[in-house]
């Protein structure tokens, strides 16, 4: 699952391969070009031989099957064998407590929608939960106006449900006045301008 950020962590092959016109001995695979990698780039040069992957044209001008071999392997380390650009992400992902290797692994990453949740960020049990008809997703995709012209209309069963209606139509309000209005409640922080982070806080 996603742990609640709507996407699942992957490696994008793009930024691995930003320059399709390379070739694999020109440093074609980005993560490989470097000193650190010697053993990476010869344990490469071994899988092309075994499949006859040339190694000084451009990476446009492999086959899909040749490229799929480069990204995916042909088995593992103890079969003498290479797993491949995203086996060796795999193995990194284990060494993920140093911090250069979280750096490098961030590099590369590609964000895609998670397969339980589609994106929405709940799972099936959260989407149980209605509040005035809506479950938390499509609370989550309504502006900041459109949230607190529902919360000010809408009537609560308890004192503690008003408490919590009047707390948070209170920071609607809020974001209102300082002109953040149009902002979806589920923007993420990350992708707010500065300006708009300044006005939030």
């Amino acid at each position: 699952g996603c742990r609640g950020f709507g996407r699942v962590l992957g490696i994008d092959l793009d930024k691995v391969v930003p320059d399709p016109s390379r070739s694999l001995g020109r440093k074609a695979i980005r993560p490989w070009a470097g000193r650190s990698t010697r053993w990476e780039r010869a344990e490469l040069r071994r899988l092309c031989e075994r499949h006859g992957i040339r190694m000084d044209v451009p990476w446009s001008a492999l086959t899909r099957r040749q490229q799929r071999l480069v990204f995916e392997g042909d088995g593992d380390w103890e079969q003498g064998r290479f797993p491949g650009v995203l086996g060796w992400f795999r193995w990194l992902e284990t060494r993920a407590y140093k911090l250069h290797v979280r750096v490098l692994l961030a590099r590369y990453r590609a964000y895609e929608r998670c397969p339980e949740c589609h994106g929405r960020r709940f799972n099936a049990q959260a989407l149980l939960y209605r509040v005035a008809g809506l479950d938390l997703a499509e609370w989550h995709a309504l502006d900041v106006r459109g949230a607190y012209a529902r919360l000010a209309t809408m009537s609560t069963g308890s004192a503690q449900g008003e408490l919590a209606r009047r707390e948070l139509a209170g920071r609607l309000a809020y974001l209102d006045r300082v002109g953040l209005g149009y902002l979806t409640l589920d923007r993420q922080a990350r992708t707010l301008s500065g300006g708009e982070a300044q006005r939030v806080t």
